[in-house]
């Protein structure tokens, strides 16, 4: 699993299983088969692939764009929207 650690400007493209702890200012795109873990605080929207999941542990400030992936919410909050896109 890679770990991505601290104050992070600008977006995100995970391709493999990830943690991410600290912040993020931007977008993350969660691609097919990749698992992301986070713990930090997302200024930006999530973008989920099919067969992609993303785990929420703290809080993000933005929308869920999902493409057919799994969300899991453990201890974690979403002020934006959860939008299911086909």
């Amino acid at each position: 699993m890679q770990i991505i650690k601290g104050h992070q400007p600008g977006d995100l493209v995970i391709e493999k299983d990830t943690m991410v702890i600290g912040e993020v200012q931007g977008n993350i795109q969660v691609l097919s088969g990749a698992k992301l873990t986070l713990d930090a605080t997302v200024l930006g929207d999530i973008h989920l692939k099919k067969n992609a999941m993303v785990l929420i542990q703290n809080k993000l400030e933005g929308n869920i764009y999902n493409s057919g992936g799994v969300i899991d919410l453990l201890n974690g909050e979403v002020t934006g929207e959860i939008i299911k896109k086909l």
